[in-house]
Parts: structure tokens; C-alpha cells; sequence
């Protein structure tokens, strides 16, 4: 029995021994398993040391060349942002590509997402466009191939976004990962501003970033050279010949590089400092100076690797004339390092002598993002550099001066030794232009109400308006007061014509007989006035059926100097375009015939407004888009006979417009190019100067009044209207002001006097 269960005890010890060595293979297996599937991912981490980021983003707004294949799509154009876009058609099938291998990718192993963001615009519905990303080999061989659609397209710019899932087995080195827009049916459209952003797993912060690390870096630079600090070579600041106060910099052929900015990326750069933008303001004593804006980056030993220079020999310049230069640059972001050193400054590079001021530089750690600069000079410059926070107050000041007119600042325009005439009204009608002739081509006024009609001119040698012209007749005054009134020069004769919409739809175009030449300081003879030169008393015009919301604009849209007509219906957004000849009208193109783009539908009281861009007019129409009161930029194509939205305004960045704003167009500020006024009394007195391109709107400066009599601001007035127009001469747009107080019969308030008076920006 002992004998037995001995054995027993032996065999037992015997099946856990096996059992034991059995187990401990298995979990020896297991563990070797695991092993060689690190090996396989050296990059991976623990999860809990992870978490979902961006790895990479790459920006591309096709300005510069460089990063894509097929660059043989872009083209210069109405591009979303800058000049330059990518074309699609029948006879590019394919955009632009973005092809690189992973292993030049951040973190490449980590990538789990890539998100394709772009602008497109048509000029119809895309059938079969599509976004696509394929994964090949380094022979070429294709991984895999996904596409989204790229969507139903539209005339204005809208942003499109394809989200694609990278499979690990794919995340190989010399794997090559590409993406591009497939134009299927070959239909026409284009697109801009590409961005591609790399997603996947990043190293979480274990710690917060010390202090010292996290302060907020000087990005933004301005030197006025009113004094020396932060800058090196400043022995060329001398005092006069300023742009703004009382020093600049003078540079000649001893003296060619300006004063410099010199800084660490780690200074102005709370990351990798990837590009630089600068502009800065000159004047020299000849014509077509050779100048360069420079941007030069250096390692910590001081070994330049980076040149970035902008010069003049594009552009035209006067001597003894201001002029900005603007320029933009990408630093090599490979190379970069916080220790790294860059230097901006101005080179002289022809030597001749000119003065230098108001040097502004803005480092970015981000791309550049084609925008206008405040105090930018349109003309003759055609490129605009980048200012962080856009449109975002404060912004600088600028006023209107008023101007002696010799009218006493009274209630009349005219108020002098011969008597007062003029008392401008609130609701009176007004329309500006130049009916003389003058060789100074300045505006004279027409005012009408249910008392007359009347026009002034300004005498430029009695520094005085005058009246030139008044209807006495009572049926052609009641027939002035019934009508509204547009003007231009529509037969070509270097004066403008009146355009009458009157009761009725009836339809006039009318010229100032006799012709005066002289100036304004002279009296029409008396039973002199307008005279006929071509009316329309039926409901339909050129195949149009005529109503009372009609908009009728005047403008060189075609861009060959003549005035032309456009009608357009508000709710429906068509138009035509006319062309006055000899005793009728030509239809140069409408979008009831082809197939032609209507406006923006704009809701009723809207307005809709011109102004000059590039050698053209532009409409530009307030409309509701989105629940939002917006800007439409529309320019008329010659080639195909279709008004073109250029650019929406983006409302996102600021409030410039709201249903109680009005705009002005003209040359306010007496130098190139025109100028929007926006002004609001919404809630309170609020008026901006801006500019605009294709990129939309930007504020150059908030406006107030300067000039007046003792504490008589005219926007502390109840009622106030402002009359633009070339009063005193023909370049620079002047504001007649009528201001008004709303008496309410209590004769122990002190009220404002009631005045007319003339506003300018720069004071002539």
C-alpha cells in the first residue's frame, strides 16, 4: 500500500514537471511573438504617451512655383488669393499634384488622417470632378486609390474638404503618397489656396511649457527713425524729408544698406518662423531707382543660408514722389532653428540718392496669406503684403478738413455780397458730374425738390460756388422732382450727360446747351438748359420690360474708356449692358440672351454702387448671403459677355457693411487709385476709408472731422448727408456736408446751427 501510493506521488509530480516546462514554452513562444512585432513598429509608443494631432500642413496659394507637379495648370487669373491659380479644362484633365514620399513626411509612421482643403469656382455644375489620393510604390505600382467628389461648383470661390484614412501597411519610406483634383469630364473650374494637413498620433506634454518659454513674442515692427532704438547702421537717419514726422533714412552711393533689424528666431517666432513680410515707403531723386527689400537668415555661426530680396525694376516710379514697397518671403523651415539670426534692411542697389521712412516688418510662424496692407498705394504696385489681425481695430486715424468755401459755414452754398442761394435740404435730390467742360474737370452740383431745380459750380478764382443754371418752368420742375438721375459721359464728348429715369419709366438723355468752357464762375444765358439728346417713353427698353425698382449704373466696364450702361433687376439679378450711339442704345450683352451668370439676387432697398479696379469699373453690390449683409465684387469679361463675381467679402473677420451702411467710391485721399467711404449712423457715428482687390475688403483708417468751428463736429448732428463729388478740381473727391438738427418746437434747447460745408481728406 505504501509501495502504491508512493508511485502515486511520483507520477503526480511527474504530470505537473511536464505540465510546468509545457507552459512555460507557450508563454516563451508568446512573448518572442510579441517582440518581433515591435520590431516592426521601433516608432511606435505606449498609447497612453500619445495622442491624436496635426503632424504636418503644407500651404500652396500658387503664387510661387515649387512643392507640386503639373505646374503647367496654373495660370494667371482671378485667382481667390494673389494673381495666380490652377486651371481645369478639357485640355488639363488633371490639377496640380502633391507627390512626396513618406519618409520626408513629419512622424510619417504616426499618420492616420490627411485632410485636402481648397477653393474652387465655375462657371457651371461639375459632373464627376473628384479629390483624389493614391499611395504607390517607389516603381510606381498603385497601394491604393480612394476619391470624394469635389462637389457642385458655383461663380463665386467656395471652400471645398476631402478627408482620406492612411492604412498602416502603407506607411512605408520610399512609399510615395499623392493627391490632386481628377477633372473627369474634363468641364471647366478652377482652384486655389491649397492646404494638406497631416493627422495622426503626436507625444503628449508631460509637463506646462516654463514660463519664461510662454511669453507672447514681438511679432510685428514699425520704425517711423523718429529715434534709433533696436536698430543697427543708423547713421543714415537724418532730420527732413520725412514720410511721417521729422527724420528718415538717406541713402546714396556711400551709404547703400538702410538700418537693419536684427533678431533670433527665438525672439519673434513662439515656434518655427516660417516666413517674413515688409514694406517700407521711399523717395528718391531720380526716376526708376534700382532699390531691393531684403530678408537674410544665418545659423548660430553666423553662415548665411538663406537671400531673400524684392527689387524695383518691374515698376515705374517718379523721383520726388513717395512710393511703398511691399514684400513677402518663405524662410526654408528645414533649416531653421531658434538660434538662428535674421536680418531685414533696404539695399540701395543703383546708388542714386533717395529717402527711405515708416519701415514695417511682420515675422509669421505661419504661411503668408496674400492681404492688403493699411496705407498701401494701389497704383502703381499690383501685390500686397501680408498684416496680421486684418480689419481688426484700432486702426489709424485720418480726417476730413473742411475747406473755406466763403459761404460763412451758413445754411447756403452760396452766401455772399450777391445773396444766398443753395439752401441744400436733407431730402433734396442730388447728382454730381462734370457739364461744363471745364479744363479742370471738376463736378458741379444739380439739386432738385418740389421748389426747382438748380445747379452750382466752384469758381476757382473767388474760391466760391456759384449758380450757373435753375428752372423756372413749374411742369419741368414737377417733372426734375419725379425723376431720379444718374450721369456720365455716354456720347463721348468729354462731358457728362444727365440719364432722367422719370415718371412712368419715361427714360431721357440729357446735355447742358450751351457748352461752357471757361470754368464755373459764369451764368448759363437765360431760356438755356438741357436739352434733349435721346428719350424712351414706352414700358420696354432693348427688349426689357421696365419697372420702377430697375437699377440704372454707369461705369467702363468694358475697360476701353466708354461709358456704358448696366440695368439690372434687384430681385432676380438680371442685366444688361448698353452702349449709347448716335440716338440709340447698343446691347453689348444681357443675361436674358446666352448663357450668362446673373447678379447675387439683392434684397429690396438695397443698393448697388461702382468703382475702379484695375482699368475698369466693378460693380459692387450689397446683398444678403448666408443671413448676412455681404459685399459682391463683380467685373465684366469681355470675352464672354459675363459679369464675373471676383470676390465675396468674407463678413467673418469683421463687421464692415449692415443694412443701414452707405458707400461711397472716389479718390478721397488725392492719390492713385479710388477709395470706398462706409459709413453708418446706425446706432452711432461710425465712417472708414478702405480698399479692395480680388482678396476683398481692407480698412485703412476710421474718419473723423477736423476744421470746423468751435465744438460743431458735423457727426454730433441728428441729420447728416454727405454729397461726394470733384467740386475743386478733377482728381480728388471731395464731401459737400448738409447738416441738420431735428427742432422739436422747444425754443429753450440750444441746438446746433444748421450749415452746408465742404470736406476733404487732404486739405487743396
Amino acid at each position: 500500500m505504501a509501495l502504491r501510493n508512493h508511485r502515486i506521488f511520483l507520477f503526480t509530480w511527474f504530470i505537473i514537471l511536464v505540465l510546468s516546462f509545457y507552459m512555460a514554452f507557450l508563454k516563451k513562444h508568446k512573448t518572442s511573438g510579441a517582440y518581433v512585432q515591435r520590431t516592426e513598429n521601433v516608432n511606435d509608443q505606449p498609447e497612453d504617451s500619445l495622442q491624436f494631432g496635426l503632424l504636418q500642413k503644407d500651404f500652396f496659394d500658387l503664387e510661387k512655383t515649387g512643392g507640386l507637379l503639373n505646374e503647367s495648370a496654373i495660370a494667371e487669373g482671378a485667382a481667390f488669393s494673389g494673381r495666380m491659380l490652377c486651371k481645369l479644362s478639357g485640355k488639363n484633365e488633371f490639377g496640380v499634384t502633391y507627390d512626396k514620399k513618406f519618409s520626408v513626411l513629419n512622424d510619417f509612421k504616426h499618420i492616420r488622417k490627411v485632410v485636402y482643403k481648397t477653393m474652387l469656382k465655375s462657371e457651371g455644375d461639375l459632373k464627376d470632378a473628384c479629390i483624389v489620393l493614391n499611395i504607390t510604390t517607389a516603381e510606381g505600382t498603385s497601394l491604393d486609390w480612394q476619391s470624394q467628389p469635389l462637389g457642385t461648383g458655383t461663380d463665386n470661390w467656395e471652400s471645398r474638404e476631402a478627408t482620406f484614412t492612411i492604412r498602416k501597411q502603407f506607411l512605408q519610406p520610399e512609399n510615395v503618397i499623392k493627391l490632386y483634383t481628377w477633372n473627369k469630364s474634363k468641364q471647366q473650374f478652377s482652384i486655389d489656396d491649397i492646404d494638406i494637413s497631416f493627422y495622426g498620433m503626436v507625444e503628449k506634454k508631460e509637463k506646462e511649457e516654463p514660463v519664461h518659454d510662454t511669453v507672447v513674442k514681438q511679432t510685428n515692427f514699425f520704425f517711423d527713425f523718429e529715434n534709433e532704438s533696436e536698430l543697427s547702421n543708423t547713421d543714415m537717419i537724418v532730420d527732413g524729408n520725412a514720410h511721417s514726422g521729422k527724420r528718415a533714412v538717406k541713402l546714396d552711393g556711400h551709404h547703400s544698406y538702410s538700418p537693419a533689424l536684427n533678431r533670433k528666431f527665438k525672439e519673434v517666432s513662439s515656434g518655427n518662423l516660417k516666413s517674413v513680410s515688409m514694406s517700407a515707403w521711399f523717395n528718391s531723386t531720380v526716376d526708376n531707382p534700382e532699390i531691393v527689400l531684403v530678408a537674410s537668415a544665418s545659423n548660430s555661426e553666423g553662415k548665411e543660408y538663406s537671400w531673400n530680396g524684392k527689387d524695383t525694376k518691374k515698376f515705374t516710379f517718379r523721383k520726388n514722389t513717395w512710393y511703398k514697397l511691399n514684400a513677402d518671403f518663405l524662410l526654408p523651415s528645414e533649416k531653421n532653428n531658434p538660434g538662428n539670426k535674421i536680418t531685414v534692411y533696404l539695399w540701395n542697389k543703383g546708388g542714386s540718392a533717395l529717402y527711405m521712412d515708416d519701415f514695417e516688418i511682420v515675422f509669421h510662424d505661419g504661411e503668408i496669406k496674400n492681404s492688403v496692407a493699411p496705407n498701401v498705394v494701389i497704383d502703381p504696385f499690383k501685390e500686397y503684403t501680408y498684416v496680421p489681425h486684418r480689419n481688426k481695430p484700432p486702426f489709424y486715424p485720418a480726417f476730413l478738413e473742411k475747406a473755406d468755401i466763403g459761404n460763412h459755414d451758413g445754411i447756403f452754398l452760396v452766401d455772399d455780397n450777391s445773396g444766398k442761394e443753395g439752401e441744400l435740404l436733407p431730402g433734396d435730390q442730388f447728382v454730381t458730374g462734370n457739364f461744363l467742360k471745364d479744363s479742370k474737370k471738376s463736378d458741379e452740383l444739380v439739386r432738385v425738390n418740389g421748389h426747382g431745380a438748380e445747379m452750382f459750380g466752384f469758381c476757382q478764382a473767388d474760391k466760391k460756388f456759384k449758380k450757373i443754371w435753375s428752372e423756372k418752368n413749374a411742369e419741368e420742375i414737377k417733372s426734375w422732382d419725379e425723376s431720379r438721375s444718374i450721369s456720365g459721359d455716354f456720347n463721348r464728348d468729354g462731358k457728362d450727360e444727365i440719364f432722367r429715369i422719370g415718371k412712368n419709366n419715361h427714360l431721357q438723355l440729357l446735355e447742358l446747351s450751351p457748352e461752357i468752357k471757361s470754368g464755373t464762375c459764369e451764368a448759363l444765358p437765360a431760356n438755356r438748359g438741357w436739352n434733349i439728346l435721346w428719350e424712351n417713353k414706352d414700358v420696354t427698353f432693348s427688349g426689357w420690360t421696365l419697372d420702377e425698382s430697375d437699377v440704372y449704373l454707369p461705369g467702363n466696364f468694358t475697360g476701353d474708356g466708354t461709358c456704358t450702361l448696366c440695368i439690372i433687376k434687384p430681385a432676380t439679378g438680371d442685366w444688361q449692358l448698353l452702349q449709347y450711339s448716335g440716338k440709340t442704345w447698343k446691347v453689348i450683352s444681357s443675361s436674358l440672351k446666352g448663357n450668362k451668370n446673373r447678379f447675387p439676387p439683392a434684397p429690396t432697398g438695397s443698393w448697388i454702387s461702382k468703382g475702379c479696379f484695375k482699368e475698369k469699373d466693378v460693380l459692387i453690390i450689397k446683398t444678403n448671403r448666408r443671413g448676412e449683409n455681404e459685399l459682391a465684387y463683380l467685373e465684366f469679361n469681355t470675352v464672354t459677355g459675363n459679369f464675373n463675381t471676383i470676390n465675396f467679402h468674407d463678413q467673418t473677420d469683421s463687421k464692415l457693411v449692415s443694412s443701414g451702411s452707405k458707400i461711397f467710391i472716389g479718390n478721397f485721399d488725392n492719390k492713385h487709385g479710388n477709395e470706398m467711404m462706409i459709413y453708418d449712423r446706425t446706432w452711432r457715428f461710425d465712417m472708414k476709408l478702405a480698399v479692395w482687390d480680388i482678396r476683398g475688403m481692407t480698412i485703412l483708417n476710421t474718419l473723423d472731422f477736423k476744421g470746423y468751428p468751435g465744438d460743431q463736429n458735423p457727426k454730433y448732428y441728428e441729420s447728416l448727408q454727405l454729397i461726394p463729388g470733384h467740386f475743386i478740381s478733377g482728381s480728388a473727391t471731395d464731401f459737400l456736408v448738409v447738416m441738420r438738427n431735428q427742432y422739436d418746437g422747444d425754443k429753450n434747447k440750444n441746438y446746433l446751427p444748421n450749415r452746408v460745408q465742404l470736406y476733404s481728406i487732404t486739405p487743396r
